[in-house]
């Protein structure tokens, strides 16, 4: 990751848009910046400066042909792979098993030839059907994937009020412990209402963005939609809740003063009721395909208390 821009590298920055905006710290030094007293003033700029840019990433959509021209190339590289070295392996296979007569034994090569384009035939029609993973280039050129689980920057991390970057420990389900950068989550700050469970108190959902970067996603364990079933909606079983099953930590103060995340240990989980529209049979469309579907019972939110939340 690049190394951490100084508050006058982005006063600089920022002086390049829209020079009146930070006039009074353009001649300061980084000291004089940070005590200022209309810091948070400039942090708050800063802030907006960057998500302004985020809102300018385009989205690299891939033509028929682009995607094509992608799986052929993932398939001549898998075929090029392959070692066409077998005299030594028929050599011993017929020593080892020469059980099985001299005439058998003659078709080895004839055998082996079927069941290898049989699997590399295999091989090669799932890499025909590989999506090639979207990508979206962000404004300042870094191109990532089309998604939210990308490393970001230091300047786009959550901050301190006195412009540190926050970090957390985090143990992760390796067992391995990282002091992590913390992702803003705008859409959990716009969260004012939905569901929990009382058995999920003083837990959060702790996700890593991107392998090998120590940065994490941390967000309140709220649901948008009732974990039990609604009238008019379709009454599947859903399947179980990742937020839970994957992502669920118990979340500490330490005596350092920082949060402290830990893998919440359950013996069992609720499983939702699908509640999605229904579309045709009663069930929504996705249930709709699917053969011997499981109708939701309060039974199985295995003893958990839902509970509507507001804030």
């Amino acid at each position: 990751m690049s190394a951490p821009m100084t508050w006058t590298q982005k006063v600089a920055t920022l002086a390049e848009k829209d020079p009146a905006s930070v006039a009074p710290f353009v001649s300061m030094t980084e000291e004089e910046i940070v005590a200022h007293p209309f810091f948070q003033m400039l942090s708050s700029l800063w802030t907006n400066h960057i998500a302004a840019a985020k809102k300018t990433a385009v989205k690299k959509v891939m033509t028929p042909e682009e995607k094509l021209a992608h799986q052929q190339s993932k398939m001549t590289e898998y075929y090029k792979s392959l070692s066409i070295k077998t005299t030594k392996e028929l050599a011993e296979f017929k020593k080892t098993y020469d059980f099985l007569g001299e005439d058998d034994l003659k078709q080895l090569s004839k055998k082996a030839m079927s069941i290898g384009i049989a699997h590399i035939t295999e091989a090669m029609k799932k890499l025909s059907n590989e999506a090639p993973k979207a990508t979206k280039t962000l404004a300042d050129g870094r191109k990532v994937a089309n998604h939210n689980n990308y490393a970001r920057l230091d300047d786009e991390l959550v901050k301190n009020p006195d412009g540190t970057t926050k970090e957390v420990s985090v143990k992760f389900k390796n067992g391995k412990t990282e002091v992590c950068g913390q992702i803003p989550t705008p859409g959990d700050d716009k969260m004012t209402k939905g569901w929990t469970f009382t058995e999920l108190d003083g837990c959060k959902a702790v996700e890593r963005a991107q392998k090998g970067h120590s940065q994490v996603f941390i967000k309140k364990m709220w649901f948008n939609g009732s974990p039990t079933h609604e009238e008019g909606k379709c009454p599947c079983a859903a399947k179980l809740n990742k937020k839970i099953q994957l992502h669920a930590m118990k979340e500490e103060v330490g005596e350092d003063g920082m949060y402290h995340y830990e893998k919440a240990e359950f013996k069992c989980i609720p499983t939702f009721a699908c509640n999605n529209p229904i579309s045709e049979n009663g069930v929504c469309k996705a249930h709709n395909k699917t053969k011997d579907n499981v109708v939701w019972t309060p039974e199985m939110l295995n003893g958990w208390t839902p509970q509507q939340i507001t804030q």
